[in-house]
């Protein structure tokens, strides 16, 4: 999201707390300047949506990452 990285500075400064990915706070974390309050209770999902053109002759690269994408998460046409 475009305003994790505020949201990380906003934390780091020791006056505020808030959510961030866990995918993006790990560094963090893993530094021993964030830890997880409740993350059972205050923990939420974001949906991931992939859109592509039905048409399209897309390059392979553009296709090995929707492969990788898909394989990640479940998708439904």
């Amino acid at each position: 999201m475009y305003h994790d990285e505020g949201i990380a500075h906003l934390i780091l400064s020791g006056k505020f707390i808030g959510y961030l990915p866990e995918h993006y706070a790990s560094y963090w974390v893993d530094k021993g300047l964030f830890k997880t309050i409740l993350p059972q209770q205050y923990r939420y999902q974001i949906p991931v949506a992939l859109i592509t053109s039905n048409n399209h002759s897309g390059s392979p690269l553009a296709q090995a990452m929707i492969d990788a994408i898909k394989q990640c998460y479940s998708f439904e046409k």
